[in-house]
């Protein structure tokens, strides 16, 4: 918005209890505001009308609700009021899941509130084409944006991969709750390390949602795999090179972590979930079809390991999709397509 508009003004109110990530990334123009604890004591309904009373007293052009239920709420609720001087576009990426493995989204249990809304973005194709059959909305409401990752070009530039006959670095990176599966990487390293495969593997990250840490703990506590911590900033800032990056995910969006790992000259190895496919393809990994299965993962890695040359070009491959499809001002063009979002 402000490379396109200079003099916009932009209000980013962040609605989650926990501590904000990547705030030096954000223009020094957009005015930044956590909601504080007062608000999270609150019931939730009463904390959708607060919001939609902020909304509408500010009354802005337009109203972007990102990947919040609590947005989504003001929107279900309140959104013929806020449409007589506020058009609402949203951003979602990929429903959650129950525990049974049913498909859950404020905007799947409503889609009434679809008619106050000019647009929904995902970032990626698949989910913009599963919300389209699951909601039975037009084709038209919903557009991927494929996600930029800022100073790609240079970081790309900078990559150094490994050389023939050193021992691969494995990275697993992300939060350690439940849907993520950092306990099949456990076991995926297990087997590798059994089999002699030539590999160290590495994992960062700490639990977000789950009270137990019951994947953190495991692996903590791993034989076979070394446990780095939390991490901040993305995979892009893990410190240090490596050469393969592993998914392990039950669902996803499209994972930054992946277009990450790739600008930094990473081989994918990741499940068909969400939209991983539209990154991880025969030109840039490995995509595997279960997320469960062990030795699917394996192979991959062995064919790595014993073929230097397959390395060298799948690693090339995701730097090169990254420097294609996700610079920023691929991104920019994407936006400026959306009539009316950047003004008349």
């Amino acid at each position: 918005i402000y490379q396109e508009k200079p003099h916009a003004k932009v209000l980013l109110v962040a609605v989650e209890e926990r501590e904000p990530t990547l705030l030096s990334e954000l223009p020094k123009n957009v005015t930044f505001y956590q909601m504080r604890h007062q608000y999270f004591a609150l019931p939730v309904h009463e904390r959708i009308r607060l919001l939609a009373t902020l909304v509408r007293q500010l009354s802005p052009r337009i109203l972007h609700v990102i990947n919040t239920e609590e947005g989504f709420g003001v929107v279900e609720r309140f959104g013929r009021a806020v449409v007589k001087d506020t058009k609402i576009y949203a951003s979602l990426f990929g429903p959650n899941r129950f525990s049974d493995n049913r498909r859950t989204h404020v905007l799947l249990d409503n889609t009434a509130m679809a008619q106050h809304i000019q647009r929904i973005f995902t970032d990626n194709k698949k989910t913009a084409k599963e919300f389209e059959i699951w909601t039975g909305l037009s084709a038209d409401f919903f557009v991927a944006h494929y996600q930029p990752l800022s100073g790609a070009d240079k970081q790309i530039a900078t990559q150094k991969g490994s050389v023939a006959g050193d021992t691969l670095r494995v990275l697993w990176a992300g939060r350690m709750d439940k849907e993520k599966r950092a306990d099949i990487y456990n076991k995926i390293a297990k087997t590798a390390v059994h089999k002699g495969i030539n590999m160290q593997f590495d994992a960062y990250g700490t639990s977000v949602v789950d009270e137990t840490r019951k994947d953190e703990i495991l692996i903590s506590e791993s034989e076979f795999v070394q446990y780095k911590g939390p991490f901040h900033g993305g995979v892009r800032n893990i410190p240090g090179s490596y050469d393969i990056f592993i998914l392990t995910s039950d669902f996803e969006g499209l994972p930054n972590a992946l277009i990450e790992a790739a600008s930094r000259g990473m081989v994918l190895i990741a499940p068909d979930v969400g939209g991983v496919s539209e990154v991880v393809t025969s030109s840039s990994g490995f995509l595997i079809h279960d997320n469960t299965d062990v030795a699917q993962y394996v192979e991959a890695l062995e064919l790595l390991a014993k073929d230097h040359k397959l390395l060298i070009r799948l690693r090339e491959g995701a730097m090169r999709l990254v420097a294609e499809r996700h610079t920023w001002n691929s991104f920019i063009n994407q936006v400026k397509q959306e009539p009316g979002y950047l003004g008349d």
